[in-house]
């Protein structure tokens, strides 16, 4: 997948967002599923998002990819991550 582009990459990590608050507005997932699928959006499935489209960006290595696990470590790559800049 093309993380390259900005829109697409906002569509990526948005969708499992409004997944989740979709099933949460209708009363689908209980409170407790809706915290650990929260947590796990946010400690695996963003940053490797995020790594991906650095790495594909060229800004980062393939063998520093593992960085983007450890929370704070790519807000240096913020501007570009979502402004592109």
């Amino acid at each position: 997948m093309n993380f390259k582009n900005l829109l697409l990459f906002y569509l990526i990590l948005a969708a499992p967002l409004i997944c989740l608050l979709l099933l949460v507005n209708d009363r689908q997932i209980t409170p407790q599923t809706f915290a650990i699928l929260m947590v796990i959006y946010l400690l695996v499935y963003h940053p490797a998002i995020s790594g991906l489209r650095l790495i594909q960006t060229r800004k980062i290595s393939t063998s520093k990819f593992w960085h983007n696990f450890i929370p704070g470590w790519n807000i240096r790559y913020f501007q570009f991550l979502f402004f592109n800049k």
